[in-house]
């Protein structure tokens, strides 16, 4: 499931009614480039999304996802590492969970947000290699 980020108690409500996987992306871990593209709802609350996955944990979903959306920040190297050091941080800590990482890229297109960075084929292989390296199970 894809939902805006909810508390803790109501993922433990929707764990009851058969929920076992959630996928959040916190789009870009750098905090100024985020409060550039989410400007009203509950969305721009940096910290709020930022603590959803450690909330899905708390909640004992079983299947947590994460990821950036590389290139909405000027460095896709950076948010890559930030999510390397999430996954790890929440694998400590919700040990029971399983995990899941996505890279969705924005690619330039005609009329679309222009991507702030960019990430080749050659270097998103590289990526998920280093992630299969740092953490095989995921």
């Amino acid at each position: 499931m894809e939902v805006q980020p909810l508390a803790t108690e109501e993922y433990a409500e929707l764990k009851t009614l058969g929920l076992d996987g959630v996928m959040v992306y916190q789009e870009t871990y750098h905090e100024s480039m985020y409060a550039q593209h989410h400007l009203k709802g509950k969305k721009q609350d940096f910290f709020w999304r930022l603590d959803t996955p450690d909330r899905l944990g708390a909640a004992g979903i079983d299947k947590i996802g994460l990821g950036a959306l590389i290139g909405l920040s000027d460095s896709w190297r950076v948010d890559c590492f930030i999510v390397a050091e999430h996954l790890l941080w929440l694998q400590q800590r919700y040990w029971r969970s399983r995990y899941s990482v996505s890279f969705p890229r924005l690619r330039p297109c005609a009329g679309g947000i222009e991507p702030a960075s960019l990430m080749d084929e050659r270097q998103l292989v590289q990526t998920i290699c280093a992630f299969r390296l740092l953490a095989p199970e995921v």
